[in-house]
């Protein structure tokens, strides 16, 4: 049966119980700051998206107005016949 990897090879040391319950109090407030910063950014990422909402809510008519202008303005093309007027209505070849 084995039991993981041996001390020579992990270069592990004992720690104290009171040194190891430090370390990690200290790797919790290091989450806790970092939680706090990312919370942060997204704070002010939800606050200009709001901003770019409420600008693009104001010009949106303006664009579907003037996409509105520019489909009235515009005549659509006639599809072009492959054979070019090689044959008379009714499918007769000249």
């Amino acid at each position: 049966m084995s039991r993981g990897i041996p001390r020579e090879v992990t270069k592990a040391k004992h720690k104290d119980p009171v040194a190891y319950a430090r370390e990690l109090e200290e790797r919790e407030k290091d989450v806790e700051a970092r939680e706090k910063a990312v919370a942060a950014e997204e704070a002010v990422i939800e606050a200009h998206s709001q901003e770019v909402n409420a600008w693009l809510e104001k010009v949106r008519p303006r664009i579907s107005a003037e996409l509105a202008r520019e489909v009235v303005g515009t005549k659509p093309e006639l599809p072009r016949t492959i054979d070019r007027g090689r044959r008379k209505p009714g499918g007769v070849e000249r």
